[in-house]
């Protein structure tokens, strides 16, 4: 068997794998990834990525999923090259390199070791000896990895036909370029196959003026997921405002739990309802732990089925049903629902058992809409999630 060890990038987690991903692709061969503790602190999402079979990994697997077409299994530790397929690609953080070459070595593995050639924003894998191993790769406006040189068979996106439509997401840049790279990469999935030109607004959560003037000049909102807490406060006033401005939004996962929020805080009973994972002293919660024995009591993972409600936008959208990832603890509290549908929001899809409120939206047809899942890891640069493109649509005036 011969093992190509790649080095990959140590510094963001949403770079890492992606050099092992392209080669993996391009050779057909399985990928293996060598698990990487990211500090938290400084990178909240790093490990956000969903697998499709249920659990979290480092959040550049999107990647590799996205170039080979393959949902990918979970990353692994070194000592797992004892039962390494016959060829192989593995992706290692620099400080396990020593740990993996060392298990292949004991184990008699032939293996070649890799490392990232870095020039002028390109990317290139190398051999110990400096020679170069494939074609170099780039990123986009979007973060999405793209050959350098493209290949003369590979269809390139049509020129943007529009005016630039201008999409706040609700999240600083740093958190999208180097922690948790997926929702920006959708948004850029949607605008090629739209033809529009896009232009991404970010705006801090935790860093925004009281009066939201920042909104006047969007055409469209997108909140996204996250674990961060801090974020939650900062996320509920931009829902709050885009509902009463009619401003198009999509809600991702904690996106949806603080736009159901802030829409139940409109009623003067729930004014200080809140999420009890981000404010476990509110009097009311709006999001409390899952509890169902089949969804494990405590986490709901893996890429699962959302049901859509009959006559809503979401069926429109999706279908009857549709597979979509889910990481998610803390379900909408059933005993809000008449509540919410007060508000002027319907509930608009279900999961799990049938009780899980997997997705909500406006009722009077407005795109006010949010979905417990992560569509943007089912998106591709050909096949953008329709929730996405539906956005993007609305805030182009297109719907």
């Amino acid at each position: 068997m011969t093992v190509m060890v790649v080095v990959e990038d140590g510094e963001q987690p949403a770079r890492f794998s992606v050099m092992a991903g392209t080669l993996a692709a391009e050779h057909q061969l399985p990928l293996i990834c060598v698990r990487s503790d990211w500090p938290t602190q400084r990178f909240p999402d790093a490990r956000q990525h969903v697998l499709a079979g249920g659990g979290l990994a480092t959040s550049g697997l999107l990647w590799p999923e996205r170039l080979s077409g393959r949902w990918l299994a979970p990353e692994c530790v070194p000592a797992t090259a004892l039962a390494l397929p016959a060829d192989c690609v593995v992706a290692t953080p620099p400080q396990q390199a020593s740990a993996v070459i060392a298990s292949l070595q004991q184990h008699g593995h032939r293996f070649q070791r890799l490392h990232i050639r870095r020039q002028g924003g390109e990317w290139q894998l190398a051999a110990e000896e400096s020679r170069a191993v494939g074609d170099p790769w780039r990123q986009d406006d979007f973060g999405r990895w793209l050959r350098a040189t493209p290949r003369a068979d590979v269809a390139q996106s049509a020129p943007p036909r529009r005016r630039p439509v201008v999409v706040a997401l609700i999240g600083s840049r740093a958190d999208q370029w180097d922690s948790y790279p997926a929702t920006l990469a959708a948004l850029g999935d949607a605008a090629d196959a739209l033809g529009l030109a896009l232009r991404v607004r970010y705006l801090s959560p935790q860093r925004l003026e009281p009066t939201l003037k920042a909104l006047d000049e969007v055409d469209g909102v997108l909140l996204p997921g996250g674990s961060a807490m801090a974020n939650v406060a900062g996320q509920i006033a931009v829902a709050r405002d885009t509902l009463l401005r009619g401003i198009p939004t999509l809600g991702l996962c904690l996106g949806m739990q603080t736009m159901a929020t802030a829409a139940l805080q409109q009623l003067a009973s729930l004014r200080a309802a809140s999420l009890a994972e981000a404010d476990p002293a509110a009097p009311v919660k709006t999001f409390v732990p899952l509890c169902q024995p089949a969804l494990t009591g405590v986490h709901r993972s893996g890429r699962l089925s959302l049901h859509s409600q009959p006559g809503t936008l979401m069926a429109a959208l999706l279908g009857e049903s549709s597979p979509l990832h889910y990481n998610h603890r803390y379900q909408f509290n059933p005993l809000l629902n008449e509540a919410l549908t007060q508000t002027g929001i319907r509930v608009s899809a279900l999961g799990g058992e049938g009780t899980v409120v997997d997705a909500i939206e406006a009722s009077d047809g407005r795109f006010w809409c949010g979905v417990q899942g992560h569509p943007e890891l089912g998106s591709r640069q050909d096949a953008p999630h329709p929730l996405v493109t539906a956005l993007l649509r609305r805030a182009a005036g297109e719907e």
